[in-house]
């Protein structure tokens, strides 16, 4: 990925062909964990809390389908990738930015919780031959390399 011009409500970035189809395989990654996998609090004796937690899952959910819209909206439309030469350019305004930010975060710390959340990523168990972990560190190690990328293009 290479920043090509940033002006102060947006950046262009060009992509090469691979770059693009990760990023695009990383998007539709989300949501990595499901609405109802997030609680208000552990202690389930807490007044309230069942219908607090239907709301916060109901809430997430919708924001998960939303997410998801825009996501298959960002990588199908025309504000998206668009081929130039051999390579793709993408502009993306600050909000945009922003919004990819959390998204990418969202795949990355889902991935993270899926592997068990590890301290380092060597510390997964069967990690060379189980493909789902393998396929969820890689997505969490390319999220950061994206969020990195996404970062410098705001400063």
């Amino acid at each position: 990925m290479k920043l090509l011009r940033r002006s102060d409500d947006q950046v262009l970035i060009e992509l090469e062909a691979a770059e693009r189809f990760v990023i695009t395989e990383l998007l539709k990654r989300y949501p990595v964990l499901p609405a109802d996998h997030f609680q208000l609090s552990k202690c389930s004796d807490e007044e309230g809390i069942e219908e607090d937690e239907a709301f916060l899952h109901e809430t997430l959910s919708d924001e998960q389908k939303s997410n998801r819209r825009e996501i298959t909206k960002f990588l199908e439309g025309e504000n998206g990738f668009k081929p130039v030469g051999d390579a793709y350019q993408v502009t993306l305004t600050r909000e945009r930015i922003e919004w990819l930010l959390q998204i990418v975060n969202d795949i990355r710390v889902g991935s993270w919780a899926m592997l068990g959340s590890p301290d380092e990523i060597h510390e997964v168990d069967e990690l060379s031959t189980d493909p789902q972990k393998a396929s969820l560190a890689f997505a969490m190690e390319i999220s950061t390399v994206v969020q990195s990328i996404l970062l410098a293009a705001l400063r």
